[in-house]
């Protein structure tokens, strides 16, 4: 499994609110398998993410079927291996673009992230 990163190293004295929360981003490419769930039915499909953080992550598939507010399974990062341990967790979709190459770029919100930021106000 291929795995690159990269972490901009910007000051954040002259950036915007949303430039900050970039920051906070790393450029990742890695796998990733979301679940969505239609009519009681499970459709997996592994994608690449192109940047993760700790409340989400942006990634590119070939289904079409992602709509704003569904709620997914994401595992990530994602391996075939038998040896690898991680989890998945639920997410919700916060954007879906259509690409030229006729895939879709989603950007998933971690319901843990959610419910935390919820919990601090």
């Amino acid at each position: 499994m291929k795995t690159e990163t990269t972490v901009s190293k910007t000051s954040s004295a002259v950036l915007s609110d949303e430039e900050r929360r970039a920051l906070r981003r790393a450029q990742i490419t890695a796998q990733v398998l979301v679940r969505r769930f239609e009519a009681g039915k499970p459709i997996g499909e592994v994608g690449e993410t192109t940047d993760a953080s700790q409340d989400g992550l942006h990634f590119i598939g070939c289904h079409h079927g992602y709509a704003n507010g569904q709620i997914v399974e994401v595992i990530f990062p994602y391996s075939e291996s038998r040896s690898a341990r991680s989890l998945a967790q639920l997410a919700e979709v916060v954007r879906v673009t259509e690409q030229a190459q006729g895939t879709v770029a989603v950007a998933l919100h971690f319901c843990v992230a959610k419910a935390t930021k919820r919990s601090e106000k």
